[in-house]
């Protein structure tokens, strides 16, 4: 498991608290994994620190100036001794919530474009002190050689302990009229080349809205924010629905209604006349098939190596759907990927989506040489249908009521990174998982994959932290060097699979 993170927040008190109980509130529920919280700075009449995973600091404010003070107060969190802030860490503001399970990964660190090609700059409103500061902390950046990108996107921002303490160590933070947080951070510390633009993952609330039009706005985001016009009545309603203390906090993603739910089926083949692999996996589809009520998708890439494709469609039945796309080599998958996803697309919590492919049919293995290899990936696709496309769908949604993603092996690696894409963590070897419909597409990248052949295969990894992923075989396996294992290995594998299946029913 990842280490906890701990959350910083630089508080200072207004109507005695309110929007801060909810960020808290909000960081419980849906940060993972996380740590301790800290509220640094002034603490309302119902705020209870335990020392242990609540901690106030009663650190007073060093001026007037924001950013200032939210530096100084995450300073005094960096240097306090006893207990000790984690290396990583979270600078979280009270006006800020997280709606939906979000890990270390989630939180970017984004930005809102280069500040340089701002034109023109705004000067009056209740902002535009706020927009001095800006523009100072960019033609300090300037001065200074460092890129400037607008990293307060006023959003919660991933910091490092020790870096803070090194960064306000180099600069005049103290000085009128003070250095932007999230900018200042992002642009000194280099963060910026691996920053992503906001998008949509963020909405800002800035004027009196209803319930039913707040809850428009809110829906698909990743997380919210709002001023002080925008905080009214009815976003008190709202808030007080989505985190009342007397919910339970609930494991990492929504829940699935379990009656009437809605399976789809996504399958990628490539029919390569070599060999006979493919015709196997079309007879385990049609083993399944009767599973799945919504739509049956099949990809099909094609080349001078491929039957014709519509010999593959008098295999299946009529309500089968055919994708039918020029093999790539460098992409793999991804040719078919992506227009699978944009057929099933829906945020429906009742809807799922099973993704497999024909494994093993690459006609490099199938040379006396290699046999040893191929047996070891014809038993590994074995092991991923059985117990990922011919689970008992009853386990399936059990499993999905709590996790966005479940895939039969996951390993807990960083997995060929892409040039210009995040970093995935982790990933289900072998490509085979289901997908939880509105905790998957209501993620900004959810469409947005790379152009590498194993663009597939990592591309959860990118989205969802390792906690959020569902393991069928146990997250404790030793799933390495799969391509070699000997059968011995996929026996006991299966077993452990049967096992934690068990362990699943009973406990539910």
């Amino acid at each position: 498991m990842s280490e906890p993170i701990d959350v910083v927040i630089p508080y200072r008190l207004e109507n005695d608290g309110q929007e801060l109980r909810y960020a808290i509130r909000s960081i419980q529920r849906f940060f993972t994994p996380l740590g301790r919280i800290w509220v640094v700075g002034d603490r309302p009449s119902w705020l209870q620190p335990d020392g242990d995973r609540l901690i106030h600091l009663n650190i007073g404010p060093i001026c007037r100036i924001a950013d200032v003070d939210i530096w100084h107060k995450l300073m005094a969190a960096c240097l306090h001794p006893r207990p000790q802030l984690t290396e990583r860490f979270v600078f979280w503001s009270d006006d800020q919530i997280a709606l939906r399970p979000i890990g270390w990964q989630q939180l970017g660190p984004y930005h809102y474009g280069d500040l340089a090609q701002l034109h023109p700059w705004p000067s009056d409103g209740p902002y535009a002190g706020w927009w001095q500061r800006m523009r100072h902390t960019m033609e300090f950046l300037q001065r200074a050689g460092k890129t400037t990108l607008h990293g307060d996107t006023h959003c919660p921002l991933p910091m490092e302990r020790d870096g803070v303490v090194r960064l306000l160590q180099s600069v005049p933070w103290k000085q009128a009229p003070g250095l932007c947080v999230g900018t200042l951070w992002l642009n000194w510390t280099g963060l910026a080349a691996q920053a992503r633009p906001m998008d949509a993952r963020k909405t800002d609330i800035t004027q009196p809205l209803g319930v039913q039009e707040l809850r428009q706005q809110l829906a698909g985001r990743w997380f919210a924010t709002w001023t002080e016009n925008g905080f009214s009545h009815d976003l008190y309603r709202l808030l007080e629905d989505l985190f009342s203390e007397t919910k339970p906090v609930p494991r990492p993603t929504v829940v699935v209604k379990r009656a009437n739910t809605k399976r789809n089926l996504v399958f990628h083949l490539w029919p390569v006349r070599s060999n006979d692999l493919w015709r196997r996996w079309l007879r385990r589809l049609m083993r399944v098939w009767p599973k799945f009520n919504g739509r049956k998708i099949i990809g099909c890439v094609v080349d001078h190596q491929t039957v014709p494709w519509k010999t593959l469609c008098r295999q299946l039945p009529d309500d089968a759907e055919w994708i039918v796309q020029r093999n790539n080599p460098q992409r793999g998958e991804g040719v078919t990927w992506e227009l699978a996803m944009q057929m099933v697309k829906s945020l429906e919590p009742t809807e799922m989506t099973c993704y497999g492919h024909g494994k093993g049919v690459l006609p490099a293995y199938h040379v006396p040489e290699r046999s040893r290899e191929l047996q070891s990936i014809l038993m590994w696709g074995r092991f991923l249908y059985r117990f990922t496309m011919a689970l008992d769908t009853s386990i399936v949604e059990s499993i999905l009521e709590r996790w966005p993603c479940a895939g039969s092996l996951k390993k807990h690696e960083a997995y060929r990174q892409e040039v210009g894409r995040p970093p995935s963590l982790w990933h289900y070897s072998g490509t085979f998982f289901w997908l939880n419909h509105q905790a998957y597409f209501s993620h900004p990248e959810s469409l947005k994959i790379g152009q590498s052949r194993w663009a597939v295969e990592r591309h959860l990894g990118e989205l969802f932290p390792v906690e959020q992923a569902y393991c069928i075989a146990g997250d404790h396996m030793d799933h390495k060097n799969l391509y070699i294992q000997p059968p011995e290995f996929w026996r006991s594998l299966a077993l452990a699979s049967l096992a934690s299946l068990e362990q699943l029913r009973r406990t539910g």
